[in-house]
């Protein structure tokens, strides 16, 4: 195994450390590696984002035009270049020459699955988008879509009628639908609707008023 190619000098997930020159906007930024490609000679590094915990943003840089520090430099603001440095330890670089080593060959339709995940992931984070919605609205969406399987927009109003803008948030679609209505600081905030496909009969009534009083005590946690 070549210990000189960029998987193996930088692994994947070492956390790093970006430092500025003073031209930026910003002077340090933390984040890890997410990826590296010989090709092009690039390490492509990921940030978290203050506002969400499901997203995140990615910038790549050619190694020609940053430098590596092994500490933080010290003469910030003054650096001439982006300035790198990467936390990683010998083991890290161990085990990934391992791994790597074992490697065989590429599987297509591994590939094409992988891609196809991606896009789901894709399609999903899209959907989650909703300009319309108040930063109250988005959040509970968030803490909802963590706990729950089926998530969505929709622009039906606690009264059953519809609205022009799909601001409120339906939960378990499958059951006939539980609607959360802002304000989110009262229990009827959580109303249990009916959008048709549901399967009836007790057992399926006590399982949606069940589901209901879930929602109802997430909602309430986030109150608090």
């Amino acid at each position: 195994m070549d210990t000189s190619c960029l998987a193996v000098k930088y692994p994947i997930t070492s956390k790093v450390k970006v430092f500025y020159p003073k031209d930026f906007n910003q002077t340090v930024e933390e984040g890890e590696i997410f990826a590296t490609d010989e090709t092009s000679n690039t390490i492509t590094l990921k940030f978290p984002l203050p506002h969400t915990t499901l997203s995140y943003s990615v910038k790549s840089f050619n190694l020609s035009q940053i430098d590596f520090s092994p500490t933080p430099p010290t003469n910030l603001p003054n650096l001439p270049r982006i300035t790198l440095c990467v936390s990683k330890s010998d083991a890290d670089i161990k085990d990934l020459t391992k791994s790597l080593g074992g490697l065989t060959k590429v599987s297509l339709s591994s590939l094409k699955a992988r891609e196809a995940h991606q896009l789901s992931l894709a399609s999903d984070l899209i959907t989650r988008q909703n300009s319309a919605a108040s930063s109250a609205a988005i959040r509970m969406y968030n803490v909802l879509l963590k706990a729950c399987s089926q998530v969505e927009w929709c622009n039906i109003t606690s009264t059953g009628k519809r609205q022009p803008l799909a601001t409120n948030i339906l939960v378990s679609r499958d059951t006939g639908g539980i609607l959360v209505v802002e304000p989110y600081n009262s229990r009827k905030c959580v109303v249990s609707v009916n959008l048709g496909g549901a399967k009836k009969g007790e057992a399926e009534r006590e399982r949606k008023k069940d589901a209901c009083e879930r929602v109802r005590r997430i909602v309430e946690s986030q109150q608090r």
